[in-house]
């Protein structure tokens, strides 16, 4: 997968990542235990090439590709002042990416937002 939308990007997620996926998995009125449970296995496999803060996370080296369907959501601002909306998805039962987009839609490049309240 190397494409403008998926360019190879294979690591740990970083401690920043972390704390989000984690507090938007905790602040989910839903239960999404199942979800929380995979957070320790993710790793990141690729990012998006048009330089915002998304990434695709997989267990292990394969990234599901499936239908995609929302596990939690959320809209803050990013450390620059750009006001965001980050979207938890889920693929085949994995917890896929977090896809985080301007909500004005402009194309400002912006860092990834820390969790609301910390």
């Amino acid at each position: 997968m190397n494409d403008q939308l998926h360019v190879p990007d294979e690591r740990s997620l970083s401690q920043e990542e972390l704390n989000l996926l984690e507090w938007l998995l905790g602040h989910k009125r839903s239960d999404v235990s199942q979800y929380r449970a995979q957070i320790p296995k993710l790793r990141v496999v690729s990012r998006c090439g048009c330089r915002r803060p998304t990434i695709d996370f997989a267990i292990g080296t394969t990234r599901k590709d499936g239908p995609s369907h929302i596990i939690a959501d959320a809209e803050g601002s990013s450390p620059e002042g750009v006001r965001v909306r980050v979207i938890v998805h889920g693929r085949e039962g994995e917890i896929s990416e977090p896809e985080v987009y301007s909500v004005t839609g402009k194309k400002n490049v912006f860092s990834l937002p820390k969790p609301w309240g910390a």
